[in-house]
């Protein structure tokens, strides 16, 4: 049986090609360290893309010609937004509001090296309207339908599995197997 990483394939032909295996923290990778600091899917970075900063969430830790590398779903600042986004009430957050960009949509994920990965940083996706975020927040997700972009709100949204999944250790007696 196959237990490590996702595999990143052109065509995907195995069940650890997948996307499903490789977000699993039951069989992908589940945490790798860069710079010292381990990072875990379902995590938010800030990494480099063309020499610009940019917002992502780790989606999963993939193999891609024996090399690990992080597949980050990204979201986009209100400047990135589609113009049509653009209005007085988005603008007077956009210190603080962030878009995550539908993860079914093909522009929406990319694959970094480990160098790309500049640090981590705190995102809380808001579910519920009555939590109250000082912080970095998302509380839409950017989708397309019929080739328009939309906008709809975060609890109409999937979860990453390690936000639901949890894994408990094996008693120390079998650590060893």
């Amino acid at each position: 049986m196959y237990f490590g990483p996702g595999i990143e394939a052109e065509e995907k032909k195995e069940f650890w090609h997948g996307d499903l295996w490789a977000e699993s923290p039951l069989f992908g990778q589940d945490k790798i360290t860069i710079n010292e600091e381990i990072y875990r899917p379902s995590e938010f970075a800030i990494y480099k893309e063309n020499g610009n900063q940019r917002f992502g969430q780790i989606r999963s830790i993939v193999s891609v010609n024996d090399e690990l590398q992080i597949k980050i779903q990204q979201i986009y600042t209100y400047d990135e937004l589609p113009n049509n986004f653009h209005c007085h009430s988005r603008m007077n957050t956009r210190e603080s509001q962030l878009w995550l960009v539908d993860q079914y949509l093909e522009e929406s994920s990319i694959i970094a090296s480990t160098n790309e990965i500049v640090r981590k940083i705190d995102i809380t996706i808001v579910r519920d309207s009555t939590i109250i975020t000082d912080g970095l927040f998302i509380k839409t997700i950017l989708y397309k339908n019929n080739g328009h972009w939309k906008l709809r709100d975060a609890t109409l949204d999937y979860m990453h599995p390690c936000e639901y999944s949890v894994l408990n250790p094996p008693p120390p007696q079998y650590n060893n197997l």
